[in-house]
């Protein structure tokens, strides 16, 4: 599944239908599906809010594809540069409503893939997120 998109919060609703109707045909794990795609709103509300200086309109690669026993999505844009893995994790014995509101989605979203990478080539942030399938 290849889908690009506008950077606007409206069309998360639409990046949910098309992933969700694709892994549902490769995988009956809900449980993974249901997470990641609380991964795809944090991922894109985080690049659509923070990651342009502009008002511009602004294209979002969204990929997903069939790993061996998981689904990994890619995201692509041309925002400001951001690596998620740098950003520190909540200390273990941290209450989640005591924490400073920035970074909780981030944590969120670690605690719930099995893979993270972050690359940054030709102007370009790559996201890559991997959940198991079994």
């Amino acid at each position: 599944m290849h889908i690009t998109i506008k950077n606007s919060i409206s069309e998360i609703n639409f990046v949910h239908k098309c992933f969700t109707y694709f892994a549902k045909s490769k995988t009956e794990n809900e449980s993974a599906i249901q997470k990641l795609c609380i991964v795809i709103d944090e991922v894109l509300t985080n690049i659509i809010t923070h990651g342009y200086a502009d008002q511009g309109e602004h294209q979002i690669d969204i990929t997903c594809e069939v790993g061996d026993d998981s689904l990994v999505l890619t995201f692509r844009d041309d925002g400001v540069p951001f690596n998620p893995l740098e950003m520190e994790n909540l200390p273990p014995n941290k209450e989640v409503d005591s924490a400073e509101l920035g970074g909780l989605g981030i944590h969120l979203m670690k605690n719930l893939v099995d893979q993270i990478e972050y690359e940054r080539k030709n102007d370009m942030n790559w996201l890559v997120i991997g959940k198991n399938t079994t």
